[in-house]
C-alpha cells in the first residue's frame, strides 16, 4: 500500500468516483478523511510519475460537494396501460461539452499518412524521356481525392507545388502519389523541374485534446473492407502518451481475429459495398463503461500505428473516435 496525504476539504465520495473514472492504472485501495482539512489517498502501489501527477490535479480541483442521489420512483402502482397520460414521460439527457468525432488516416494507403509527413522542398526532380519526371521519394501525401475526412482543411499544407523553370503551374500534368512521379502532357525538353511536397516517413496517427480541453473518448470504431489483411509486420498498434512519453504498455492487435476477440460493445457489423467502395465493409465497435479521459494541461494522447510502418493490405481501413470536447 502507499499513501499520500493532502491538505483539502473533499467529499470522499465523490473523490473516490472521480479516481475511478481517471486515467489512474494502480488500483485505488481507499479514502480516508484524517482530519477536517486533510486526507490520505491509499492505492495498492508506488503511482507511476504520470499518475501522480493525475491524482495532483484531481486533488487541485476537487469540490467539496456530495453527490447528489435523485429520489427513486416507484413503478409498481403506476398504470401506464389504461391511460396515455399517466404515463412517465423519459427524455435523452444531452451530454455537456462538444461532440467530436477523429477519424484516422487510411492505414492501408501510405499516401494519406499526413501526421508522420516529411516536406520535401525545392528539389529537381530527374527524367529520361522528358515527359516522365521522378522524385528521391515514393507515396507523396494526396489530400486532393477524398482518401481523408475533411481533407481540404489541410490541403495548403501539404498539397505539392510544381515549378517549371521557375514557375509555379497548376496544369499540364498528372501526379502519380504513390511512385512519386509527374508525367507532363508534352515534352519538357531543357526544362527544371522542381517541386514541393510531403512524403510519408510513418504511419503513427494521434487523438489529441484541443488546447485547454480534455477531450472524452466514448468509443472507437475499426472498419476496414472485407478484402483486409495483416500480419505481426502490421499489427495494430494503440498506445496512452503522457507530456511526450509513452505510459505502460502499447495495446497490440497481431491479426483481424485478435481485433474480434477483443471488441466490445455492439456486435461488428457488414455495410455491403457501395458507390466507389469495391468491398463490403466490416465496422468492429469498441465501447466503453467510462470515458477514456485526454487531458491537454498533462500534454496526453492515443497514438495509433503499425509495426514496421508497413501498410495493411486491402481497399482501405480506418479508425473512428467519439468524443466529446469540454473545457479544463
Amino acid at each position: 500500500m502507499t499513501t499520500y496525504s493532502y491538505t483539502k476539504y473533499i467529499d470522499d465520495d465523490r473523490l473516490r468516483l472521480e479516481i475511478m473514472n481517471s486515467a489512474i492504472t494502480i488500483a485505488l485501495d481507499s479514502v480516508v478523511i484524517t482530519g477536517e482539512e486533510t486526507v490520505d489517498v491509499i492505492f495498492k502501489a508506488d503511482l507511476p510519475a504520470p499518475d501522480k501527477a493525475i491524482l495532483d490535479e484531481l486533488i487541485l480541483t476537487h469540490i467539496n460537494q456530495p453527490i447528489t442521489v435523485r429520489d427513486s420512483v416507484e413503478l409498481a402502482n403506476v398504470d401506464i396501460t389504461s391511460n396515455a397520460e399517466k404515463a412517465i414521460k423519459m427524455a435523452p439527457t444531452k451530454l455537456e461539452g462538444s461532440s467530436t468525432q477523429k477519424v484516422s488516416h487510411d492505414f492501408c494507403d501510405p499516401t494519406t499518412w499526413y501526421t508522420d509527413s516529411v516536406r520535401q522542398n525545392d528539389e529537381t526532380l530527374t527524367t529520361l524521356d522528358n515527359l516522365i519526371f521522378s522524385s528521391q521519394h515514393v507515396n507523396w501525401i494526396d489530400l486532393s481525392h477524398g482518401k481523408v475526412p475533411y481533407e481540404h482543411r489541410l490541403l495548403d499544407t501539404y498539397k505539392p507545388i510544381v515549378k517549371v523553370n521557375g514557375a509555379v503551374v497548376d496544369s499540364g500534368f498528372t501526379i502519380d502519389y504513390k511512385l512519386g512521379k509527374i508525367t507532363f502532357d508534352s515534352e519538357k525538353s531543357g526544362s527544371t523541374i522542381i517541386v514541393d511536397y510531403s512524403y510519408a516517413n510513418g504511419s503513427a496517427w494521434s487523438i489529441t485534446p484541443a488546447q485547454g480541453k480534455i477531450l472524452k473518448i466514448l468509443g472507437t470504431v475499426i472498419k476496414f473492407t472485407s478484402d483486409a489483411s495483416f500480419g505481426q509486420d502490421q499489427a495494430i498498434n494503440f498506445q496512452l502518451y503522457v507530456g511526450g512519453n509513452p505510459y505502460g504498455s502499447p495495446t497490440m492487435y497481431k491479426n483481424m481475429k485478435d481485433i474480434l476477440k477483443c471488441t466490445g460493445g455492439e456486435a461488428p457489423s457488414v455495410i455491403a459495398g457501395f458507390g466507389d467502395v469495391t468491398n463490403d465493409v466490416i465496422t468492429i465497435p469498441f465501447d466503453y463503461i467510462t470515458s477514456k479521459d485526454l487531458k491537454s494541461s498533462l500534454d496526453m494522447e492515443i497514438k495509433i500505428w503499425l509495426s514496421q510502418h508497413s501498410p495493411i493490405t486491402g481497399e482501405f481501413g480506418i479508425v473512428s473516435a467519439y468524443c466529446i470536447s469540454v473545457s479544463e
